[in-house]
């Protein structure tokens, strides 16, 4: 008997970590810096030329209402592919002079190192050794991010070096739009793997008077960062911020888990309404429910399926320059609190430097660089990587008739024949172990909405690739969007409000914490539903989850264990944290 694919089934989560606050830390430093700066100026020497082969991308994908490529037809003559060797070739309409960074806001509080009584990782000869071989490989990077894993780089193929900043930096033409001073660099800094980390939140807030009694205007955030506004970075848009104490519960949950608040009403239409609310912020209403989620990276965007955790700049049928301007043009006035539209040319500019933008894990501490003796990781490989809509699709199969294949991953094959018993032949074969479990390590998947229903499958049999399914990247390859829990009641903690949502026509009820792609749709199946991220640079960007719930590698892992009862020992874990803080 198949299931009601709109019946909202109970489900075994684990409970919400506690608030965390992680230590302010710095990345790799001036020595990293300047050796690479060495490299890629022998590099330009030896070239003659400091300007890379242009990247040349094909157009983006095309998607139907749910964000699945199934109902439109690629333009006569275009390819769907992704590779960078296809398609129109990327022109910067404006380069911005090449400000280096490593880890802080222009050598600002971030540079200051980790903290007192916190040791920082040797930089030693295997991540040096590592730096200089990625430096002369052609392909301009940027910023190292030293992490608890290693390191994880920028790369920017097709961009010359003078274009190495992010898109929307300060001082740019697209901070003038803008009425709070923030840019794009505010919520997606290189720093924190192109997204907010709450290391360096809590960093900028205590370095900008934030828990300063001094701070007498703080009402108006005069003196703070222009990350602290009210609009969207504080649990409500009406928090007190006159006093140290309300500043800092005002901003808590992006202190402690990188959170921003979104703003979404109840569509139009929709099967549901909102039956009650549970708001400790007193602000939630059908008119506006306050989200609480992580911000995405701007990073590895020529592989995107789905814009946004609930894909609401997920256009039908349109190209990725489309839907990135679209998302950048609501994220300008909606975020900066602009005034003013984006030109056409500023837009098209944005767009420009997203698409460049490729960043992933490129030095392991242990296991050494990550694209050594035929391994294929890091970003330099990363920015070549083949990717289509719809590519390894499951159950397949795909749109070029390739079957599924749950070997998503080949990144660390090469090691797989690896011997010797030296620490750093062990820490690859940790890595081989990690992938072959994400791959193939079989388990139970039940109650996933989005998946089970919409199959017609109460029950499959599948592996970690059965949803992470696009090769060597680990989103959903057709921007298909699922429901593990993770926005369930029973997993809500005090600090998040709690909705309860009635069907209408049944009377039915559910209660979430975010009604995710609901709130787009206004689809009663879609309750609790969110596109499935990017797995590159994981190591760098933590807590995950949508509600920054998971505030490392080893908690995303045991609440993965305990949903889908996969019964992993402690080995195994080890080995899959390590696979995964290595992409």
């Amino acid at each position: 008997m198949i299931a009601d694919p709109d019946s909202r089934q109970a489900r075994t989560t684990s409970p919400l970590p506690p608030r965390h606050h992680p230590r302010p830390g710095a990345s790799c430093g001036l020595l990293i810096v300047a050796l690479r700066a060495v490299a890629c100026a022998d590099r330009d020497a030896a070239s003659g030329s400091s300007h890379p082969p242009p990247l040349e991308l094909a157009v983006a994908p095309e998607l139907d209402s749910d964000g699945g490529a199934k109902s439109c037809q690629t333009p006569a003559g275009q390819d769907d592919g992704w590779a960078p060797r296809e398609g129109a070739p990327i022109t910067l309409q404006a380069p911005i002079a090449f400000q280096p960074r490593f880890g802080g806001r222009d050598a600002g509080p971030d540079d200051a190192g980790p903290g007192p009584g916190v040791a920082r990782p040797p930089v030693d000869n295997i991540v040096l050794e590592a730096i200089a071989a990625l430096a002369r490989s052609g392909v301009p990077l940027a910023d190292p991010i030293e992490n608890d894993r290693g390191v994880a780089l920028t790369a920017l193929p097709g961009a010359a070096r003078q274009d190495m900043v992010q898109p929307g930096a300060r001082g740019s033409v697209i901070a003038l739009y803008g009425t709070n001073g923030r840019h794009c660099e505010t919520c997606h800094y290189v720093g924190d793997a192109w997204s907010i980390t709450p290391r360096r939140a809590l960093t900028l807030f205590e370095t900008t008077r934030g828990s300063s009694a001094s701070n007498d205007s703080a009402v108006a955030n005069d003196e703070l960062d222009p990350l602290f506004r009210t609009i969207d970075a504080a649990t409500s848009p009406h928090a007190d911020v006159s006093s140290p104490a309300a500043r800092e519960a005002a901003y808590a949950l992006l202190l402690g888990r990188g959170l921003i608040r979104v703003g979404l009403a109840i569509p139009s239409g929709a099967e549901f309404s909102l039956a009650a609310v549970d708001d400790p912020y007193a602000h939630a209403s059908a008119s506006e429910l306050s989200l609480y989620r992580r911000p995405l990276p701007m990073m590895n965007v020529r592989f995107l399926t789905d814009l946004m955790w609930d894909g609401r700049h997920t256009t039908p049928c349109a190209t990725l320059a489309t839907m990135l301007g679209n998302q950048a043009s609501d994220a300008v006035r909606r975020h900066l609190q602009a005034e003013a539209p984006l030109s056409d040319n500023d837009n098209v500019l944005i767009q420009d430097r997203e698409r460049i933008i490729f960043f992933a894990q490129a030095i392991d501490h242990q296991a050494g660089a990550l694209d050594a003796d035929g391994a294929v990781g890091g970003p330099v490989n990363l920015s070549a990587q083949p990717f289509y809509v719809g590519m390894n699709a499951y159950p397949g199969p795909d749109p070029r008739g390739r079957a599924h294949d749950e070997r998503a991953f080949t990144l660390f094959d090469a090691w797989e024949a690896g011997a010797g018993g030296d620490a750093r032949s062990q820490a690859r074969l940790a890595l081989v172990r990690g992938q072959a479990l994400f791959n193939s390590r079989t388990f139970d998947i039940e109650n996933v909405s989005g998946l089970n229903d919409e199959l017609g499958m109460p029950a499959i049999t599948g592996t970690c690739t059965t949803c992470h399914n696009a090769p060597n990247l680990g989103n959903n390859s057709e921007g298909l969007r699922f429901d593990i829990g993770i926005a369930d009641a029973r997993r809500r903690p005090p600090e998040l409000p709690l909705y309860t949502l009635e069907r209408r026509g049944t009377g039915e009820t559910v209660q979430t914490m975010d009604p995710g792609r609901a709130l787009v749709s206004g689809r009663w199946r879609d309750v609790g539903r969110f596109k499935v991220p990017t797995l590159r640079g994981l190591a760098a960007r933590a807590p995950y989850f949508h509600d920054g719930s998971a505030t490392s590698l080893t908690q995303l892992i045991e609440y993965l264990d305990h949903r889908f009862s996969i019964q992993l020992t402690a080995e195994e874990k080890s080995d899959l944290a390590a696979f995964l803080g290595a992409l």
